[in-house]
Formats: C-alpha cells, structure tokens, sequence
C-alpha cells in the first residue's frame, strides 16, 4: 500500500457507524415528503419491483423487507429504516474514503461530523425517498475512489478503475442522477494527484473508470428513460436564467454551512481543489435547473457534493471552526426535521383515527386516488390495504371491462372484506385527466351499480361499495 499507513481507523468506522445509524432511525419521521414515498411504500405492499427510472431500488428495497421481515414492521417503517441504515453507510465509508485519500484522523474525523450531520443529508435519511440509500451508494462509490488513490502507483490501479466504475453505476441503478457521479469524483481525483504524473498516468486511470462507468449503467441503471425523465423535468419554464434561483434553492440553503464555508479554500493551497469542485458543480446545477424549476426538493439531486464540501471546509478553516459549524449543521438538520414532521403529522394522525372510528381497523380496501389520503393510511393503518386508482383509470376506454371490477370486489367480499372508495378518490375518478381517460367511466360504472354507503369520521370520508 502506497502513503501513509492508516491508524485508529477501524474504531473509528465502527463509532461513527453506530452514531449515525442511532441518530438517523431516532429522527425517522412519521411523515412522507411529497409523492414518490406513497407509490414506493406501495409497491413494497405489492411486491413491484419495477421503479421507473431507478432500476436498483426497489429491489434492493424489497430484498431488504424480506430480510427484516421477523422484526414486524410496517412496509412504511420498513423503507424508513432502509433510508436511515444506507445513508448512515454512506457517511461512514465517506470516512474510510477521507482516510484512503490522505487526510488526516483528526481531519478526516471534523468532515465526516459536517457530512453526517448535513440538512440535506439527515432529512432523507429519515424519510421515504430515493436519496437516502442513494447517498449510501455514492459514499460507497467515494470509497472506491479513495482506493484507487490510494493504490494508484500500484500495479492494481487499472483493475480498481474497474471497480470504481461499477461502483458509480451502482449507484446511478439506485437514483439516476448517480449517472454524473464521475463528473463529482473524477476531476477530485485528478486535482489531488501528482502534478508530474496528473495528465498521464492520472488521466489514464480516470479515463478507464470513466468508460467503465458509461458502460456499466445500461447494465446497472436506464440511462436513456433517465433522459426522458429530465427532458420533461418536473416544472417549466426551464432555461439558464433560473440557475441562480435553483443553486440557492437547492445548494446554498440546504446544505449550509459547508455550502458557504468551503468557498474560504480559494484562500489557499486547495484551490485546485475547489476548481475540481466548482467543474462538478456546473453539471449538477445545470440537472437540477432543468428538473426542479418551479418544484423544490430540498437538494435531494445534489447530495453527494457534500462529501467534497465538507472536505473544503475542514481543509480550509482553522481549529475550532469545524467544531462550531458541526453544531450549527446539528441545529439545522434537527430543526428541518421536527418542522417537516410537524407539519404534517397531526393531520396525518386526524385522518387515520378517522378511518379507524369510521370503518375499524380491519384489513379493509380503499379505492383512493389522492397521495394525501394514502400517506395517514400507509404510516399509522397499515392493515388497511390500498388499490390505486390511477392503474385503474388508465385503461383505455374502448378496454375497458366491469367485470374485473366486480370480480375484484365480490373476491374480497366473499373473503370478509370490504371496500370503500375515498372521498379523494371518487373526485378523482370525477376529473377528465388526459393520462387517466377511463376514470369517468369507471365512477359512472360504481355509481349506477354500486349503492354507495357513506363512512364518516373527523377528515376521513368514504363509501362503501354494496352491489345493488
């Protein structure tokens, strides 16, 4: 092994795994941010595994449940725990990363604190969301990196390029926007080598992991529906006028302090560091303002610019700098949390205490059609079993067939079950929506065959489907 022999760091992996993991499933929220968690918890209720866009995750989700399953949580409880445990690996091979790149215990122990506790970072750790496992993935990905710095005089440099483009697929196969992550380590990696050997040998080796990388995403993720995907984006209008908007919105309040701090390394000798920082920074600015003009998310596309962040910051500022900015980071992700938690809990815990004193807490079906309503009942009534309406409507309407709906609703009568249709989810069968045509019919049909027996109890409102 080339460089300095690495000391104390096995103790270290071990408390900083522990601390993580601890801290992210104690903060775990009772609460979905925004829509992707309902339609994930969902197809983990249904076993799908297909996830548009991000090929890995939901069977690494769904491998993961079965594996936990004796400890009887809920499918909700479930993809929490597997937010919080994957971004708690994460951060602690970030620190085996640090150590492998050359940084010191002490320093390599203030950056990993600034990672660990970063805004963005906890809050997806403690939701329902790609990000979370994501970030695990792209630590894992730095580690590699790490690895191949560390050996890359070594005769086994070529063969660990191999292993660090797999590694960045592997990731990109959990969130698509992995598929930049070579954009985020690669010129890291250079701007650290050697300068006599940085655009030979150093170049060479980025190069292969590069290709490796181009390659292995159309085995390990869906780079072309991935395109697809930020080529209608989540909100228009789209353009470059709105990067200023997007980089606050999605960098420099999410991640502060670390997205503020790390500037102070143009003060010194990390500036080509921070060049390297700056050339990955353009690519993810440039993604998010073409996704998320209009639809914040918190830095959820960005996470993995902290791991170099907070390695500026620590590299750049003088003792006990760190220490404080780990305690303002602290106060920041705790207090988004308890503020994202609060907002919604007490409505989530209104409604599911209404649909228990409407309709019991038996293994009923609700028809429902509205990401609110799911989100009370996926997280404190998980007996209740939800169909959705939206697969329904987007039949088309010349294949359309009552009878599966009827057969479907007298199997589960005849098995004790009843079902109910939503408040939520009778307007949105009521909606023309051009994605759901058949949604109108498939209301006319329960209306003119159904005699709709109304359940009422504080927000929660449905109807039971009694065959006329």
């Amino acid at each position: 092994m080339t460089g300095e022999r690495i000391d104390g760091w096995r103790t270290d992996v071990v408390v900083i795994a522990l601390l993580a993991t601890t801290t992210y499933l104690l903060l775990g929220q009772d609460v979905f941010f925004k829509a992707d968690g309902h339609h994930l918890v969902q197809r983990l209720i249904d076993g799908n595994a297909h996830s548009p866009h991000h090929k890995l995750y939901m069977p690494l989700l769904i491998g993961f449940a079965k594996l936990t399953a004796s400890l009887g949580l809920s499918a909700y409880r479930t993809a929490v725990v597997f937010s919080g445990l994957l971004s708690a690996a994460g951060v602690t091979a970030a620190y085996v990363g640090y150590r492998l790149f050359g940084l010191g215990r002490s320093n390599a122990l203030w950056t990993t604190a600034l990672v660990g506790t970063c805004p963005a970072i906890v809050f997806f750790a403690t939701v329902v969301e790609f990000h979370g496992p994501f970030f695990g993935f792209a630590g894992l990905a730095f580690l590699t990196v790490g690895l191949l710095f560390r050996f890359r005089r070594h005769r086994a440099a070529f063969p660990l390029c191999v292993v660090v483009g797999i590694a960045t697929a592997l990731a990109a196969g959990v969130h698509a926007s992995g598929l930049i992550l070579p954009a985020l380590f690669l010129p890291w990696f250079l701007a650290r080598y050697e300068p006599e050997q940085r655009w030979r040998r150093g170049l060479a080796l980025a190069l292969v992991a590069g290709v490796v990388h181009t390659a292995a995403i159309f085995v390990l993720a869906n780079p072309l529906d991935s395109e697809g995907f930020v080529d209608r984006g989540f909100g228009h209008p789209q353009g470059i006028a709105y990067i200023p908007g997007v980089a606050w919105q999605e960098w420099i309040s999410v991640f502060l302090p670390i997205s503020v701090t790390c500037l102070f390394a143009i003060r010194g000798k990390h500036r080509l560091e921070l060049a390297a920082f700056g050339i990955a920074l353009v690519p993810y600015l440039y993604g998010a303002m073409r996704l998320l003009v209009g639809e914040p998310e918190f830095g959820a596309y960005l996470l993995p610019l902290a791991l170099l962040a907070a390695w500026l910051t620590v590299a750049a500022l003088p003792r006990p700098l760190p220490a404080i900015l780990v305690v303002v980071s602290v106060v920041l992700a705790v207090a988004r949390v308890v503020n994202h938690e609060g907002r919604w809990r007490k409505e989530y815990e209104t409604y599911a205490r209404g649909a228990e004193a409407a309709i019991g807490d038996d293994p009923a079906w609700l028809l429902i059609g509205d990401a609110a309503e799911m989100g009370p009942i996926l997280v404190f009534r998980p007996r209740m079993r939800l169909v959705l309406l939206n697969q329904l409507a987007a039949v088309p309407p010349e294949k359309f067939d009552p009878a599966v709906f009827d057969a479907f609703v007298a199997g589960q009568a005849a098995a004790g079950k009843k079902t109910h249709l939503t408040k939520g989810g009778r307007a949105f069968l009521a909606q023309k929506l051009e994605p759901f045509p058949s949604g109108p019919i498939l209301l006319a049909y329960i209306e003119s065959h159904y005699e709709l027996v109304p359940h009422r109890s504080g927000s929660f409102e449905a109807f039971e489907l009694v065959k006329r």
